[in-house]
């Protein structure tokens, strides 16, 4: 989903998680998504970590009854994290939604 996203959004989303946010990003490879690590899996679950000095982020991806559930928990590490990040959620809850609708559209590969 975020790996097969237009190029310009991709950069934009990588470079938000990067800069503002601090989150490190993981190395290209299996146990990662666009740089985000992949800490656990299921048949119908997935959770992606992202880790900064200021912020801890889980996407928790679960598919139940057909429909898919993205459930974004964030824990603050310092002050300065809680308003960067309701800058960054505005981004967030509009980005999420195009990248799952326009998944749902894409045949699978």
């Amino acid at each position: 989903m975020f790996e097969d996203a237009p190029r310009p959004l991709r950069v934009l989303v990588q470079a938000g998680w990067r800069f503002p946010l601090l989150f490190d990003a993981a190395k290209p490879g299996p146990g990662q998504v666009l740089g985000a690590r992949i800490t656990s899996t299921g048949p119908t679950r997935l959770v992606l970590e992202q880790r900064s000095p200021l912020m801890l982020a889980n996407n928790i991806v679960s598919v139940e009854q057909g429909r898919i559930v993205w459930v974004t928990v964030v824990r603050y590490r310092r002050r300065i994290a809680r308003p960067l990040w309701a800058v960054s959620a505005v981004i967030h809850h509009r980005v999420l939604p195009y990248l799952l609708a326009r998944a749902a559209r894409t045949p699978p590969r």
